[in-house]
């Protein structure tokens, strides 16, 4: 019986592959378990797709980082309207960082969520902040300047 699998499968196959295997073994394990599918051609189609994703996946998780690399011990510089006591009106957010590294060095692409940042920043002065993915991560300065 040809089992499209959904998920790797040791001594049988890896995502994608189109497997002959035995109607029992099929029908008991592979199928109630969802570690397969019959071998339609929708479904080795649909295989195909999630296997392409994968790779597009892998790519931008490289693409990633490598600009971390790229971005370690970098400033970010910010001018904000601050009080008198250099509490910032409108704070730093992560959507403002990667957007200053957008501006600076325009050739960097980071997502969003790629920033730790707990909470905004809200004081002028000088800020750490880890920028990361599973592989890898980058410590950016952040410069804040009150206007």
């Amino acid at each position: 019986m040809n089992i499209v699998l959904l998920q790797d499968v040791k001594g049988v196959g890896t995502v994608g592959a189109v497997v002959n295997v035995a109607e029992g073994y099929a029908r008991n394990f592979l199928l109630p378990r969802k570690l397969g599918a019959l071998a339609s051609g929708a479904a080795v189609t649909k295989a195909k797709q999630s296997m392409a994703g994968r790779g597009s996946a892998v790519k931008a998780q490289e693409a990633l980082v490598t600009s971390l690399r790229r971005l370690d011990e970098v400033t970010v510089q910010f001018a904000r309207s601050a009080s008198a006591s250099g509490t910032l009106f409108a704070g730093v957010s992560a959507e403002d960082i990667v957007e200053g590294i957008r501006k600076q060095y325009s050739k960097l692409r980071i997502p969003v969520t790629a920033v730790h940042l707990p909470h905004a920043l809200k004081q002028v002065g000088t800020h750490y902040v880890v920028i990361g993915a599973s592989d890898a991560e980058a410590r950016v300065r952040i410069l804040i300047t009150a206007t």
